[in-house]
């Protein structure tokens, strides 16, 4: 796959991803009770305790994805910084709820034409 293809490819599964987000997530009834005040605060408690053990499954799975593909990195020794910066990134500053702002960001982005 050449780079422009791929570039594509990327951007199309980007596009159906946010597409997605915000059938499921940003129009999903729990948001729609969120913000109309309507959401029982068990929920809300039980939102955020689910919420830190995904967390740690989705550092954990970044981590193995790395390492999964070390064999690439040292043979693309360029992407291999890039990969680790954004990694570690994720395991230092992740915060409730940045995923979502990220998918969120990238759905804005795609609405502007960037």
């Amino acid at each position: 796959m050449k780079s422009v293809e791929a570039k594509a490819f990327v951007d199309e599964f980007y596009k159906k991803v946010a597409v997605r987000w915000k059938e499921r997530i940003t129009n999903g009834s729990f948001m729609e009770k969120l913000r109309t005040g309507s959401l029982p605060p068990t929920a809300l408690r039980l939102f955020f305790k689910n919420w830190g053990a995904y967390t740690i499954e989705i550092n954990t799975l970044e981590a193995a994805s790395y390492h999964k593909q070390i064999a690439f990195f040292r043979k693309h020794r360029n992407l291999m910084a890039l990969m680790a910066q954004k990694l570690a990134d994720e395991l230092i500053h992740s915060t409730a709820g940045s995923r979502a702002r990220h998918a969120g960001n990238r759905e804005d982005a795609e609405h502007r034409g960037e």
